[in-house]
C-alpha cells in the first residue's frame, strides 16, 4: 500500500487487476462470485457448464432433451443409473467432438449409455477415470454406426459385471483407429465385447494389456467381425479363460496374430477355437507373451 515502508524508503504497490490473468473474464466466473474486480456471469447447473449450456436442465436427475448441438461434455457427472442416456442423441447430427465423461467413476445401471451417441458425428468418446460397469447393457450400441468416430479412452476401467455391457457399443464406426482398455482386469459376466467392433474396417491393433481373468459365456463372440485391417489382438496377462469365450471372435478378418501368456499354451492349444483361428482365415496364434 502507498506509504508503507520497507525501512530505508516509500514502496508502492500497484493494485493487483484482472489483467494478471486472462482467463479472468465475467463468462468464466460464477454468477455472484467477483474475482479481482469482475462480477461473474456465468449459469452453472448440478452437472457443470458445458452439460447444461447444450443440454438443458435435468428432469430426475437425467438428461431432459434430445435436442442440442456441438460438443458434449459431462462435466460433474461420476455415475449413472438406469437408462440415464439411453438414446438420448441417438441419430443427432448436430453433436460432434469429443464426447467427454471426465469425472464418470462408476455406471451402476441398466443401459446407462444403449445407443447414446449412435449416428451422431462425435469423433471421440472419453471416459478416463471410469472404473466399473455394473449394470447389463450399461454400454450396448453406444457409438454403433458412428461414421467419424476415430478413437475411444477407457483406460481407466478395471472390472466389468454387466452382462452385454459393450455389446455392438462401436459397430459400424468405420473410422475408428485407436481404442484403450489399458487396465481392465476383469471380466465377469457373459457376452459382454459380442460384436464390439464388428464391421470396424480401419482398425488394425487392438491390445487387453492388464486382462486378467475372464468368467462369462461368449465374451468375445463375433468382437472383431469383419475388421479387414486388423492385424494384431493381444492378451498379454490372461491368467483364467475358456474354450467358447472366443467363439467366432475374427470372423471375416484375415492374417491377424493373436497374442497370448506363454503360461496359457497347454490349457489352450488344444480348444477348438484356437484351432480354427477363431474363425478367421490364415490366424496365427501365439503363446510368446
Amino acid at each position: 500500500p502507498e506509504g508503507d515502508v520497507d525501512g530505508f524508503a516509500p514502496v508502492n504497490v500497484s493494485a493487483v487487476t484482472s489483467s494478471v490473468d486472462s482467463n479472468i473474464r465475467s463468462e468464466n466466473i460464477k454468477e455472484g462470485v467477483s474475482i479481482l474486480g469482475v462480477n461473474g456471469s456465468l449459469k452453472t447447473g448440478k452437472y457443470g457448464i458445458s452439460f447444461d449450456a447444450w443440454v438443458g436442465n435435468p428432469v430426475g436427475g437425467k438428461p431432459s432433451t434430445e435436442q442440442g448441438s456441438g460438443t458434449p461434455n459431462f462435466v460433474g457427472v461420476t455415475n449413472m443409473s438406469n437408462y440415464w442416456l439411453a438414446y438420448k442423441f441417438n441419430g443427432n447430427q448436430n453433436i460432434t467432438g469429443v464426447a467427454s465423461f471426465p469425472d464418470l467413476i462408476g455406471i451402476n445401471g441398466s443401459n446407462c449409455l444403449t445407443g447414446a451417441f449412435s449416428g451422431t458425428k462425435i469423433t471421440s468418446l472419453s471416459m478416463p477415470n471410469l472404473k466399473t460397469i455394473v449394470g447389463p447393457y450399461a454400454c450396448s450400441y453406444v457409438c454403433n454406426q458412428c461414421s467419424t468416430l476415430t478413437s475411444v479412452d477407457f483406460s481407466g476401467l478395471e472390472t466389468i459385471t454387466g452382462q452385454e455391457a459393450f455389446r455392438n457399443a462401436f459397430s459400424y464406426c468405420t473410422a475408428l483407429m485407436s481404442v484403450s482398455f489399458s487396465s481392465l482386469k476383469t471380466i465377469n459376466a457373459s457376452y459382454v465385447f459380442m460384436y464390439l467392433f464388428s464391421y470396424c474396417d480401419n482398425l488394425t491393433t487392438v491390445s487387453f494389456p492388464a486382462l486378467e481373468t475372464i468368467s462369462g459365456a461368449s465374451i468375445f463372440d463375433n468382437a472383431f467381425r469383419y475388421c479387414t485391417a486388423l492385424t494384431s489382438v493381444s492378451f498379454a496377462k490372461l491368467n483364467s479363460a475358456s474354450d467358447t469365450q472366443f467363439t467366432a471372435m475374427l470372423v471375416g478378418c484375415s492374417n491377424v496374430t493373436v497374442h497370448f501368456p506363454s503360461a496359457m499354451q497347454s490349457t489352450m492349444s488344444s480348444w477348438t477355437s484356437v484351432q480354427n483361428g477363431f474363425s478367421g482365415t490364415n490366424t496365427t496364434v501365439l503363446f510368446d507373451l
